[in-house]
């Protein structure tokens, strides 16, 4: 949460020259590609399960100062990944996407639990296709956590990673790109899954901390590019899966949190449009949102306030991010293809588990502006603002996060953060970050973010009811009953 009151993450030396030097291509065919059909289909996605384990210290003193200013329910991962994919079985899904930050931080104890879990997925007969986010791979926060102590624990690396989850993508790739963990996978015939590896993991060694943002380096961009030309050639419809977001999310946030969204992401959308492909699925954000971009016949950039307002032959690309598994409301998605080139999204919540069968929804909301409000004001307090002030600034910006966390987020008070009675310093506070919390409020589309059916013909969207959870799912239940509460009072 402290990055709602930072400006971007700060590279090292290294890596800005590495990013720097690289040259990108992002050419793609001139002309119009072919429209290869979307085969009829179903798919799940969960994302963000940041798994930990209790062995690994979880409640000890180290342990809960690093949970200072984060919102991740930690002690509840593995409960709330036994949920979500008793969910996802209950579906019976096609095949399931998992677009990274598997691990708290890249443990490789952790690593193997979670593919030890996926695996009741695949005895189902339902295929997993994981890539690493920017948690799980050469992290030096691979900790066991020991009194107020930390130890280092084994990490992975990209081959080990590859190894552990050689069921889940991995070992029955059609292609894997040489210079990253990004693959091609058929889950369905006729349909390609790309799953891209944007992350910087290769700048890991030597840092006390992750590298967050996410870029192609030439060489993982060139794959991805020949990956696309081959599914052209060969009439494959095509998805796209990977960690960074691709289409900013709201308003500002390119701005605000760079590292949330993939380097070149406007001329990489705009390529992976020319190719044909219509959805990209991610994760990092923690947010329930769905975002697009629209390119008229002629090239130029549209941006249409409503779905009627998409010009026809229209090139379009959306970018549906679903939340963390340990993040208020903690949902998974179910995606849905039909005939007529119509692609149901619809999400669910886990609202029950098993280490708490009652009163879970109002847990995981308090637990997430507890992960949120301190922190703001403890910040506050470190311009020199009062603490009553302090808390009035915080709580506001407190709803707007939380409220983009779940989609679809409706103001409930009359305004979006205070403008009247502040102190110079609290006016000044409230000046810098306002654009923030309008534009989590608003987002990028008219909000249809956890409930949304694609036109994969047109690139025009309609926002749709909340559907009931799979028969056998006591565990999870449509978004309808949580978003409220993430409005402001």
């Amino acid at each position: 949460m402290n990055a709602l009151l930072r400006t971007g993450a700060l590279a090292g030396a290294a890596a800005a020259a590495l990013i720097a030097c690289a040259t990108l291509d992002f050419h793609a065919p001139a002309g119009e590609t072919p429209a290869a059909r979307y085969p009829q289909g179903s798919f799940a996605v969960f994302s963000d399960a940041h798994l930990f384990l209790p062995e690994l210290g979880m409640g000890q003193p180290s342990f809960e100062k690093t949970k200072y200013d984060d919102r991740k329910m930690f002690e509840h991962g593995l409960a709330l990944l036994h949920a979500a994919i008793a969910g996802i079985r209950a579906a019976r899904p096609a095949f399931v996407l998992v677009p990274g930050d598997l691990t708290k931080d890249g443990e490789e104890q952790v690593h193997l639990a979670m593919a030890r879990e996926l695996q009741a997925l695949r005895a189902d007969g339902i295929p997993v296709y994981v890539v690493p986010g920017n948690h799980d791979v050469n992290n030096p926060r691979a900790f066991r956590y020991v009194g107020n102590a930390t130890e280092r624990i084994p990490n992975v690396t990209p081959a080990r990673f590859a190894e552990i989850y050689r069921d889940f993508g991995y070992g029955d790739a059609l292609v894997r790109d040489p210079s990253s963990l990004a693959y091609v996978a058929e889950p369905l015939p006729g349909l390609w899954l790309l799953a891209l590896d944007a992350c910087g993991y290769e700048l890991n060694p030597g840092r006390t901390h992750e590298y967050t943002p996410g870029f192609f380096t030439p060489e993982r961009l060139a794959w991805a590019r020949s990956m696309l030309e081959r599914a052209r050639r060969e009439g494959k419809a095509v998805i796209v899966m990977m960690h960074h977001g691709v289409v900013e999310h709201f308003p500002g946030q390119a701005k605000q949190f760079p590292e949330y969204l993939v380097r070149d992401r406007q001329p990489f959308a705009r390529m992976l449009a020319q190719y044909g492909v219509h959805t990209v699925f991610t994760g990092h954000f923690h947010s329930q949102n769905v975002a697009g971009q629209w390119w008229a016949p002629d090239g130029s950039e549209v941006r249409p306030t409503d779905a009627a307002a998409v010009p026809d032959a229209a090139r379009f690309l959306f970018d549906i991010e679903t939340g963390s598994l340990v993040t208020y409301p903690s949902p998974w998605r179910l995606v849905r293809i039909d005939a007529s080139q119509v692609m149901h999204v619809r999400s669910f919540h886990v609202t029950t588990v098993e280490d708490m069968p009652e009163g879970f929804p109002a847990y995981a909301l308090d637990y997430a502006r507890k992960g949120t409000e301190p922190y703001i004001i403890h910040v506050l307090r470190g311009y020199g603002i009062s603490e009553a002030e302090a808390t009035r600034i915080a709580v506001p910006i407190s709803n707007a996060a939380i409220a983009h966390y779940a989609g679809d987020p409706v103001l409930g008070g009359t305004e979006m953060y205070p403008t009247t009675g502040l102190s110079p310093l609290g006016s000044l506070a409230v000046s810098m970050k306002k654009d923030i919390v309008e534009g989590m409020w608003k987002g990028a589309l008219p909000h249809a973010d956890n409930d949304v059916d694609i036109d994969l013909s047109s690139g025009r969207w309609v926002k749709t009811a909340p559907e009931t959870p799979p028969a056998a799912a006591a565990a999870t239940e449509t978004p309808a009953a949580v978003p409220a509460a993430a409005t402001a009072p």
